[in-house]
């Protein structure tokens, strides 16, 4: 929702400006010298020029929009997941500011873009929308590999970051898409450990990020085990091993076995009525 909003503003921006010229052609002096700094906030939201009101009414279809995609998740649900008010209200609240900041940086960057003689309907509408997808969807990732235990740091068991090392976790973690230039926000962290039973066995640990690309290739899927090839290390091996994928901050450490009290609870239950039988 907020990268379209943000896209019509950014159009019309970029159209007002077309009508008086060439990109870095000003009306006048002063929409150049404008052009040099940051926007007050005050004129972007609430003066009673006509980009201001657009602006108002761009922002607030944030609500209805949002209102709109939260009811068709909530009815395709399965499980029919219960949304209270509150949980919706701050929703809101966060989508309201994320499409205001889009709006604001948007009256700058095409200013800014027009200034620097380049068309803004080509150069600011991706960035904007990556920016909208940064601020909402990014997640935090582990990122190292190991082979053989080349990185101990890599290696399990795998607790985070050690006192007085470089970090490995990268906040927001940025990954590639298959068929498009640059780095986009990742929505899942992945782990990968895999070795050869071979002679000279080699194993492998890997741990990244990834984006879900909607599609049945992507791996971002689900996790599983079973033979993988690695050709970055080995064209004429074939690899054992698992691929984890989790959607949490920092999900991609070691995974731990854990019992909970209640477990142990059954099993001593379990084993004294075995023993009275």
């Amino acid at each position: 929702v907020g990268g379209n909003l943000v896209a019509v503003q950014a159009s019309r921006l970029s159209t007002a400006l077309h009508q008086h010229g060439k990109p870095g052609e000003f009306k006048d002096a002063a929409h150049y010298y404008a052009s040099k700094i940051c926007p007050n906030p005050y004129k972007v939201f609430l003066s009673h020029k006509s980009n201001s009101s657009t602006t108002r009414v761009l922002l607030f279809m944030a609500i209805p929009g949002h209102l709109t995609f939260v009811f068709i998740i909530w009815r395709l649900a399965a499980d029919h997941p219960r949304l209270s008010i509150l949980f919706i209200f701050f929703y809101i609240i966060a989508a309201l500011i994320q499409v205001a900041i889009l709006l604001y940086i948007a009256q700058w960057m095409v200013t800014f873009t027009w200034r620097h003689e380049r068309d803004p309907d080509n150069v600011c509408i991706p960035y904007l929308t990556a920016i909208g997808d940064l601020l909402v969807s990014s997640i935090s990732c582990y990122k190292c590999s190991s082979i053989n235990g080349s990185n101990p740091l890599c290696e399990d068991f795998f607790q985070g970051d050690m006192t007085g090392t470089t970090s490995l976790l990268h906040t927001p973690c940025l990954t590639n898409l298959r068929g498009r230039q640059g780095l986009f926000p990742a929505t899942h962290c992945i782990k990968l450990v895999a070795y050869s039973g071979e002679s000279k066995s080699v194993q492998y640990t890997y741990r990244t990020c990834s984006r879900d690309e909607g599609d049945d290739n992507g791996i971002t899927r689900a996790s599983h085990c079973g033979f993988i090839k690695l050709d970055w290390i080995n064209q004429h091996r074939r690899f054992r091993g698992c691929l984890n994928i989790c959607d949490k901050d920092a999900c991609n450490q070691a995974n731990y076995h854990s019992i909970s009290i209640w477990n142990i609870i059954f099993y001593l239950n379990l084993l004294l009525l075995l023993l009275c039988m």
